[in-house]
């Protein structure tokens, strides 16, 4: 071959190529072809394998005998190298002579193989490798180094691939599984339907990355997810007696996944499992909120509503992956059932202070895992400051109770209240603490006085406080004992003597006092309010006096002293005040009540005070005080409404009625303004010379700048 094409004469490579050509040309008619068509069934698939094995052979080893006329006849003239000549060879030569007949062959294969018969797919592979391969371009034949094996290399072009086999295969594919999708649809049940299609795509899928062009995979999925899922996820779902809503009421959760996976791979058939849970969650916590029983303990309540929201984000998690569509679905529900229920706020406060005070008595969890729970359905409140306004009053109790088991638990819910509803609504909380703070070190240099804190025997400490931050607390006057008179009117001098100008006024409802007595076999320890102290000191004096002498001595009125005193007689405690007339629970004026000389308990501390506050009480007294919130609340909701409204008109001069609405509504988090509410305080406002109305366009409003007026003012820091 070399020295013919090294003669002179240049016809010589031109007669070579020829050669080359027409060896493999009369190769393939004359045996390749003739020995395929001699074949019918899987021998014709497996005898054509068998040729273009052997062409790949011919082709190779001819490349390497002709492999001068590749070095530079062939670029020389523009013409194929010899590997893809011999590839193109067989493409007209055989390919396009015998495809159709072996396409035809692999298709009646393919569906022998659904229809349970043995196929060997790694042959068909090869087969199919043989129609990716034919259309190459810039081919060549190869000898891999580790294996030996040759293989065909070149620029990809999968025409014959799609246009042969392909889109044939991916239709003949989805017709055979529309086939069987309707037959599922009819005898199975829904969770039998998923597992056959989820196993039905799983097997397809593992085909196409076998043994098909990977190109192949999307359009094939695309084509069955049609016909499996599309096509029949409404009629699925509904189901009778095995469809969603039997699958939520079974708590069939394993079911659900496995048919969110079998949906999630079309998202769009989604909302055929989630419009279906909203309505599942927003039934079962309905049961919740109108169980009258349950509405009687606000712990019991939120322990109940806190054990559904596990449940259903456990739910949401295993079955549904946290789906975003799910998680909002859910969110939703809750709203929905926990905002139509009055007393959802304030039994959430409720609960919060319950933690606070008890802590986490046999439970697994940290506290801050359970804060976190509590403040997923603080979240879901529309009306945030109900909850604010009463956590705030449970919170300042706690502190001047020092019934807090921790005070990091509390800086971290105040820390996510600040996050969710900004630093105005949690400044009154930050500034109890840092009351507290203050009072602790007054209190500690008052008793590094000569005194330490003991005055006439009386170990004393108190708290001081800043007046309007705390609320409002009730507060009768009463006539102290001498002993707590002289503690008071000497932490007042010192007081007075470091603070000009600052006054204090003493809340004697908010403390306690614990005294000994010395009149009974033993030294018993009585936990009392001061206003019990100041009942049980008359007692030093004389062992018995009418209710209308202690009113007198005490100065306390009627209701507050009839509370304090049923406590020193409650039978359970044993009655420390022996009353005259057994009979009538009421106290009379003229009824007399006796110090119980020969009290005996078996405990040497006992604790006389009143509960302050109880969660668990009828709903009636629950309705009142939701009501007499409700009205502090309206006129809060009033002035935070108005601030935002000259907010934003300040900023922006001017705006349209319903872009007004829209902004204060996006800019109030603590709870949802109504339309109406805003239109009320707008109106409001322009009777307040604050805005106007434009005259030409009354939906369009003006805001009127204030004019500023400097006034000299003296302030007092008043303490509590």
């Amino acid at each position: 071959v070399v020295e013919l094409a090294d003669m002179n004469n240049t016809s010589y490579p031109k007669i070579l190529y020829e050669e080359f050509r027409s060896t493999i040309a009369n190769y393939n008619k004359e045996h390749a072809v003739p020995r395929i068509l001699s074949k019918t069934g899987k021998d014709l698939l497996w005898e054509f394998l068998a040729q273009w094995e052997k062409h790949t052979i011919l082709t190779y080893w001819m490349k390497k005998c002709f492999t001068y006329l590749d070095r530079f006849y062939l670029p020389d003239h523009k013409l194929p190298t010899l590997s893809q000549t011999g590839l193109n060879v067989f493409k007209i030569e055989a390919f396009q002579k015998i495809y159709k007949v072996i396409v035809r062959t692999i298709f009646d294969l393919i569906e022998a193989e659904r229809e349970g018969e043995v196929v060997d797919w790694n042959k068909l592979k090869k087969i199919l490798y043989c129609y990716r391969m034919i259309g190459l371009t810039n081919a060549s034949v190869e000898k891999e180094e580790k294996t030996g094996e040759l293989v065909w290399q070149g620029n990809p072009n999968l025409q014959y691939y799609k246009e042969m086999f392909e889109g044939e295969f991916i239709n003949q594919t989805a017709e055979f599984y529309k086939k069987q999708a309707d037959q599922w649809i009819q005898l199975c049940s829904c969770p039998e339907y998923v597992m056959s299609a989820l196993a039905a795509l799983k097997k397809e899928e593992d085909k196409v990355l076998n043994f098909l062009d990977k190109e192949t995979r999307p359009k094939l999925l695309l084509s069955l997810e049609k016909v499996l899922i599309e096509d029949n996820a409404t009629v699925l779902t509904d189901k009778e007696r095995t469809g969603v809503r039997d699958m939520f009421k079974d708590k069939r959760h394993e079911e659900l996944k496995n048919l969110y996976t079998l949906l999630a791979r079309k998202p769009e058939k989604l909302n055929n499992i989630y419009e279906k849970m909203r309505p599942y969650i927003e039934q079962r916590g309905q049961s919740l909120v109108d169980d009258k029983e349950v509405l009687k303990d606000p712990i019991t309540f939120i322990n109940k509503l806190l054990e559904l929201k596990k449940e259903m984000d456990a739910l949401v998690r295993d079955a549904f992956s946290n789906n975003a569509s799910f998680m909002q679905t859910r969110d939703r529900a809750f709203q929905t059932f926990m905002n139509e229920c009055p007393y959802t706020p304030s039994f959430l406060a409720e609960y919060v202070d319950m933690l606070m005070r008890q802590g986490l008595k046999g439970q697994e969890a940290s506290m801050d895992t359970v804060i976190e729970e509590v403040f997923e359905l603080f979240k879901l409140l529309k009306q945030k400051d109900a909850f604010t306004q009463r956590h705030q009053q449970l919170y300042a109790y706690r502190l001047l109770q020092n019934t807090s088991v921790s005070q990091d638990a509390e800086e971290h819910l105040i820390s996510k209240l600040k996050i969710e509803l900004g630093a105005q609504y949690v400044s009154k909380l930050v500034q109890m603490g840092v009351d507290m703070k203050n009072s602790r070190e007054l209190t500690d240099i008052f008793k590094k006085k000569e005194h330490k804190g003991c005055i006439k025997g009386v170990e004393f400490s108190n708290k001081v406080l800043t007046t309007g931050l705390w609320g409002e607390q009730k507060n009768a006057r009463c006539k102290l004992p001498s002993e707590l008179k002289a503690c008071c009117d000497t932490f007042e001098g010192f007081f007075k003597s470091n603070h000009t100008g600052k006054n204090i006024s003493w809340v004697a409802s908010l403390g306690d006092c614990e005294m000994k007595t010395l009149f009974l076999a033993k030294p018993y320890t009585l936990i009392v309010t001061v206003y019990q102290a100041a009942v049980l000191s008359l007692y030093n004096e004389k062992e018995m006096y009418t209710f209308e002498e202690l009113k007198a001595n005490t100065g306390l009125p009627d209701e507050e002293l009839t509370l304090h005193l049923n406590n020193l007689m409650n039978p359970k405690l044993g009655k420390m005040l022996i009353k005259e007339n057994l009979k009538t629970p009421k106290l009379n004026p003229t009824e007399k009540l006796t110090i119980n000389l020969s009290y005996a308990s078996g405990s040497l501390r006992l604790n006389f005070m009143p509960i302050q506050h109880q969660a668990k009480k009828p709903l009636e007294q629950h309705d009142k005080e939701i009501g007499d919130e409700a009205k502090e609340l309206a006129k809060l909701r009033n002035t935070i409404i108005q601030a935002q409204l000259v907010k934003i008109m300040k900023g922006r001069r001017k705006e349209k009625h319903n872009e007004l609405i829209t902004e204060v509504i996006k800019q109030i988090n603590s709870f949802k303004p109504e339309p109406a509410m805003i239109k009320q305080q707008i109106e409001w406002l322009i009777e307040s010379d604050y805005l106007m109305r434009d005259d030409k366009d009354k939906s369009l409003y003006i805001y009127k700048p204030q004019p500023v007026i400097f006034t000299a003012v003296s302030y007092t820091h008043p303490t509590l």
